[in-house]
């Protein structure tokens, strides 16, 4: 583990995305999920009997045009390339490897050769990875994240 190697979260770190895919789940499926709803098992909220369907609901919007539009703040773009002038910097993201390349392609986008690596640990499938596990083998000594799922 070494402390010049940071971690850092995609969403809700990197790109505040809860607001926008819980409005555009309300909106499109006619729920009220809330910010605290994202991350909970209360299939109510989703308006679903079985958890996979709002999981595929979800991934299905972060692979459009809308969503892959959503830049990060200033804010956000200076401190990374700040960290990354003394950092080692990976991506660590509960997204699914089936919407790897566009992530991919959206991280580029505003962060052209900054992350040494982009790691997807899956939170929502069955082939999960724990993303302190993914850390250790990156060798990171931080890790920047809003949720440890």
């Amino acid at each position: 583990m070494r402390y010049d190697i940071i971690a850092i979260d995609l969403d809700d770190v990197i790109i505040n995305s809860s607001p926008i895919v819980a409005a555009h789940y309300n909106k499109t499926y006619g729920t009220k999920v809330s910010l605290r709803d994202m991350y909970s098992e209360n299939l109510d909220a989703w308006g679903v009997t079985d958890r996979n369907i709002s999981i595929e609901r979800v991934e299905k919007f972060l692979a459009t045009e809308e969503f892959l539009s959503i830049a990060p703040s200033q804010g956000v773009i200076s401190t990374i390339a700040m960290l990354s002038r003394k950092y080692e910097l990976h991506v660590v993201t509960g997204r699914s490897y089936l919407i790897e390349a566009k992530t991919r392609g959206h991280i580029e986008k505003y962060f052209p050769k900054i992350f040494k690596s982009v790691e997807f640990t899956n939170l929502y499938t069955h082939k999960k990875r724990n993303k302190a596990d993914v850390c250790r083998a990156i060798g990171a000594g931080l890790l920047i994240a809003d949720h440890l799922g």
